[in-house]
């Protein structure tokens, strides 16, 4: 009877040492599962990620190309330029037509003047076309730029004439669009006669600081600051 006792207990650890053998053995196997599979759905999601990410800037890149050339982006940095520098304490923007939007859609209302202000205590609505160059053409040996084309300046008066609206002609010359060694501001009127206008013309339409706020100057139709 002794004996099969020890035989028994023999058996039972046995039994036990083996089993632990086998949970173990399958918690390996699960580890080893987990470390194969993990980098395998990581490098997965990575590369999906990526896929995507260059799906959406080739989307953006065409959405956003809208064609323009880099004058016509200097033109449109001009215009916002002028539009801040009118306080908007003093005057609110009725108007703001972008005509360089796109080569193949432009509206109607583009041909005209770019901007139309309404002076807030005066009531009074005038409109601004704004023109920028890099530099002075001196080809005639004489300083002048070619501030628009004959039926440019045709619209503008059309325009003027039927809104009833003084027109004013902002041109920054050189500098960055946003940064102008030199900025005039005439009346339509001191401009309609030539598609070019000469540097000492424009010297008498020449702003004192371009970098404060612009005026509207009823008694003269123009702009000061």
């Amino acid at each position: 009877m002794y004996y099969i006792l020890i035989v028994l207990g023999i058996a039972l650890v046995i039994a036990g040492i083996v089993g632990l053998n086998k949970e173990k053995g399958r918690d390996a196997d699960s580890a080893d599962n987990t470390a194969e599979n993990k980098p395998v759905a990581s490098a997965n999601t990575n590369k999906d990620s990526k896929d995507n990410s260059e799906k959406y800037d080739s989307h953006d890149r065409e959405r956003y190309d809208d064609g323009l050339s880099e004058a016509e982006r200097k033109g449109q940095a001009f215009e916002l330029y002028v539009r801040d520098h009118f306080s908007h304490n003093d005057y609110s923007l009725v108007e703001h037509v972008n005509d360089k939007a796109s080569h193949e859609h432009v509206t109607e209302r583009s041909k005209y003047p770019d901007m139309v202000f309404r002076h807030r205590v005066s009531d009074t609505k005038f409109a601004v076309e704004c023109k920028y160059r890099t530099d002075w053409d001196y080809s005639s040996g004489i300083p002048q730029i070619e501030w628009a084309e004959e039926h440019n300046i045709e619209n503008y008066l059309y325009f003027a004439d039927e809104q009833k609206m003084d027109v004013v002609v902002i041109i920054g010359l050189g500098g960055t669009p946003d940064t102008h060694a030199e900025v005039y501001a005439a009346p339509l009127n001191a401009l309609k006669k030539y598609t070019t206008a000469r540097k000492k013309y424009l010297q008498q339409f020449r702003l004192a600081d371009p970098q404060s706020n612009f005026r509207f100057i009823l008694s003269k139709h123009t702009v000061e600051n």
